[in-house]
């Protein structure tokens, strides 16, 4: 148990003294959407779905890279809007209209996708863009969430008006951001992509993509089991920080992805130093490691 408590403290040091300034300001807690007691930020419960020893096999099938993350072109764009940035407002073609301070310098992700996410706290909103134009100030599809409710859509739980898009994902739980990592704590739940989703979605979706020749629906959480140490498997630095809020919290299946991995987005930033690679967790990790949680706890 001290070698343990030892080895956790070792790694807290060194992400500390890698810490920008702006983590080192936040670094007893990164900024965490929603509230305390919001759906995303509550631990996984106790309990497995009754499905879930056919999830796993059908994992190991179509997935056995495990999970990856997403870098490159598919990292997630992040900004931080300021209240002196300009006001703008979006009017896509699906999910709500929006007004919000544009940072000028905001750009989306080179994937086909063009994501990109925007935490503007001047305006209390969590927000995501898809195949958004810097130039035009337009997007095909957005999402918004208030920063300071549960972040589930109004559709499903009716307490917001307002917290609407992307299925009823909200862009701040889509990606792993560099700060949460230098930190060590990712406090909240994760999204991740799967090679194909079954035709079927559960609390906290408010819709789920059709015929994508998968078997899970999307709204599944799936974690790492309680069991598992991670840190006797190998697990160290930023990958330890990601695997570590996989076991509390879990990941949401969100989407869809491509190729024979499960993937988990970055942040698009410099991730040099800081011992996150795209395939650091499979191995050590196996999907045996992983469980699903029970189909639409939290309702």
């Amino acid at each position: 148990m001290l070698a343990r408590v030892l080895s956790i403290l070792a790694m807290v040091v060194v992400l500390l003294a890698q810490a920008s300034p702006t983590a080192t300001a936040q670094l007893d807690a990164p900024y965490r959407a929603f509230t305390a007691t919001s759906y995303w930020n509550t631990p996984v419960p106790n309990g497995v779905d009754s499905h879930n020893a056919a999830y796993i096999k059908w994992l190991k099938s179509k997935a056995p890279q495990g999970i990856t993350f997403g870098m490159g072109d598919w990292a997630m764009p992040v900004y931080w809007a300021q209240a002196s940035d300009k006001l703008v407002t979006i009017n896509p073609d699906h999910g709500p209209t929006v007004t919000f301070h544009r940072p000028s310098n905001m750009t989306a992700m080179a994937g086909n996708d063009a994501a990109v996410v925007v935490f503007d706290l001047a305006s209390n909103q969590s927000l995501q863009f898809f195949e958004f134009d810097p130039i035009t100030n337009t997007a095909s599809g957005s999402a918004r969430y208030w920063l300071d409710g549960n972040g589930i859509a109004d559709s499903v739980d009716g307490m917001r008006v307002g917290d609407d898009g992307h299925r009823g994902i909200p862009g701040a739980v889509h990606m792993v951001r560099r700060d949460e990592v230098l930190v060590g704590l990712i406090a909240h739940r994760l999204k991740v992509a799967l090679p194909g989703t079954g035709s079927c979605g559960v609390y906290p979706m408010s819709g789920y993509e059709k015929n994508k020749g998968g078997i899970i629906c999307e709204g599944m959480v799936m974690h790492i089991k309680p069991s598992v140490d991670l840190i006797a498997r190998g697990l160290r630095g930023g990958t330890l920080v990601i695997a570590t809020a996989l076991q509390k919290y879990g990941a949401l299946v969100g989407d869809n992805g491509g190729g024979s991995k499960v993937s988990l987005k970055l942040e698009r930033t410099d991730w040099s130093g800081i011992d996150v690679k795209t395939r650091a967790l499979f191995p050590p990790l196996t999907w045996d490691d992983f469980v699903f949680s029970p189909a639409g706890w939290g309702k």
